[in-house]
């Protein structure tokens, strides 16, 4: 199953933020049968242009 995710929290304010924020602004795969999540890719790593994937 694909998900989609949106911006991390609070928008726009990186310093509050520290790293990438991982599975934010990600199109990530779970597998539905144990909710393990098997592949994700980062559209846009440390996102501070509330850009999302939904």
């Amino acid at each position: 199953m694909y998900w989609g995710t949106g911006n991390p929290s609070p928008d726009f304010d990186g310093s509050v933020r520290e790293g990438d924020n991982l599975y934010t602004d990600c199109v990530i795969a779970v597998d539905p049968d144990n909710g393990a999540i098997r592949w994700h890719y980062q559209c846009t790593p440390h996102d501070v242009w509330t850009t999302t994937a939904t």
